[in-house]
Parts: C-alpha cells; sequence; structure tokens
C-alpha cells in the first residue's frame, strides 16, 4: 500500500475529488439554505437517518462542510507536497479552528432553538 502508485491515487481522491463533492454540497447547501446531516442508523433493517437543517443552523453546518473541505485538501494536497508542506500547516489550522467555530455556531443554534 505504499507504492507511490497508491500514494498519488490515494492524494487525489481524498484531496482532490473528496472536498470538491463537499465544496459543492456546502455551496448547494449555503444557497438553498437547507444542510443535510447523515446520524447513522436507526435500527438493524432499516435505512438510514438523516435530519435536515434549514435557516442559521443549516447555514452554520454548511460552512462546517466547508471548513471540513478545506482542511482535507490543504492536508492530502498541500500537505503532501515538498514545496507547500510549511504553507499547509497553517491553512489546515485556519480550516480547522474556522470549522470549530461553525461547529460550535451551529450546536448553539441548536440548542437555543431548543428552549
Amino acid at each position: 500500500m505504499s507504492d507511490p502508485q497508491w500514494q498519488s491515487l490515494k492524494q487525489w481522491l481524498l484531496g482532490g475529488i473528496l472536498p470538491a463533492a463537499l465544496f459543492l454540497y456546502a455551496g448547494s447547501a449555503l444557497l438553498t439554505g437547507e444542510s443535510l446531516l447523515p446520524l447513522g442508523r436507526r435500527g438493524a433493517f432499516s435505512a438510514r437517518r438523516a435530519e435536515v437543517f434549514t435557516g442559521m443552523a443549516g447555514g452554520f453546518l454548511a460552512l462546517t462542510y466547508l471548513a471540513g473541505a478545506a482542511w482535507l485538501h490543504f492536508h492530502w494536497v498541500w500537505g503532501y507536497s515538498h514545496r507547500h508542506w510549511a504553507r499547509a500547516a497553517g491553512f489546515k489550522k485556519a480550516a480547522l479552528y474556522s470549522g470549530l467555530v461553525f461547529l460550535v455556531a451551529f450546536l448553539s443554534v441548536l440548542i437555543t432553538r431548543q428552549r
């Protein structure tokens, strides 16, 4: 699994395709105002369960997805570049911290909505 071809494929899948899909989904969620959060399975034979969030909660969840896409891209593409790995560390920190801020904002909107 450590041959160069597998590393390149893994780098493009986890650093290019997956973040691009997350980026496109987060962008469409921001435009429509609805974000989907998969929650796992309800039971052994039931379909997957998901929750749809709208308004501010949906927006913050979409921004969390966007920050996650940025982190994946900076880690898998820039982080493995010999020329850009030092710069990638700063961008990964920024993506991580902004994702945490958006996640806390999403949770605070949910908590205040429950009251």
